[in-house]
C-alpha cells in the first residue's frame, strides 16, 4: 500500500493525474493521502501502460518492428530463392514433354550396363522407357509387383517393351 503521492512519484506522474485517473476509473480515492491498496496500484499500472508505454516497452516495440522486417526481407527472399529452384525443376506439362524429358536424360549419360534389371515402380507405365532398355541392355528383368493389385501393374506397355527385347 501507498498513499497517491508516493505513487505519483513512483510512477513519475502528477497527483492531478493520478487522481483524475482513479475518477476514471471509479477507484474511491479522492485526494493526495489517501492510501492506494495493491489492487489499485494493480489497476492504475494497466491502465497507465496501456495509456502511454515505458521507454522499456517502446524499446522493445521498436526492436520487434525491426526484426519483424529482418523477417519479412529473410521470408520475401526465400520465397525468390524457392521460384528460381522451381523454374529449374519444372515438371513437363503433358505426357509427350515428360518422355522427351526422360529422354533427354539418357542421352548424355555413359551407357549404363547390367545383366539383371529390377524394373522400377512394379512395372508402371511410366518406368523402363525404351532408350533406357536399349542403354542397360539386362538379361533378365524382374518386376515386384502383388497379384491382382488394385493398381493394374505392371502396365501392358512396359511387358511389351520387355517382350521386344526378348526378357
Amino acid at each position: 500500500m501507498m498513499s497517491v503521492s508516493e505513487y505519483a512519484l513512483d510512477v513519475d506522474k502528477s497527483v492531478s493525474e493520478i487522481l483524475n485517473l482513479c475518477k476514471k476509473l471509479e477507484l474511491s480515492i479522492s485526494n493526495e493521502d489517501d492510501m492506494l491498496s495493491d489492487d489499485d496500484i494493480i489497476i492504475l499500472d494497466n491502465e497507465l501502460a496501456s495509456i502511454q508505454p515505458s521507454e522499456e516497452s517502446t524499446e522493445e516495440l521498436e526492436e520487434l518492428e525491426e526484426l519483424e522486417d529482418i523477417e519479412e526481407s529473410y521470408e520475401e527472399q526465400i520465397k525468390e530463392e524457392n521460384k528460381a529452384k522451381k523454374k529449374k525443376t519444372a515438371k513437363p506439362t503433358n505426357k509427350n514433354d515428360f518422355k522427351e524429358k526422360r529422354k533427354e536424360m539418357y542421352k548424355h549419360k555413359e551407357k549404363l550396363k547390367s545383366n539383371i534389371l529390377k524394373v522400377a515402380h512394379h512395372g508402371s507405365k511410366s518406368s523402363s522407357i525404351q532408350q533406357f532398355l536399349e542403354m542397360v541392355k539386362p538379361e533378365i528383368a524382374l518386376i515386384g509387383v502383388g497379384e491382382k493389385n488394385t493398381f493394374g501393374h505392371p502396365n501392358g506397355e512396359v511387358l511389351e517393351r520387355l517382350n521386344e527385347l526378348r526378357l
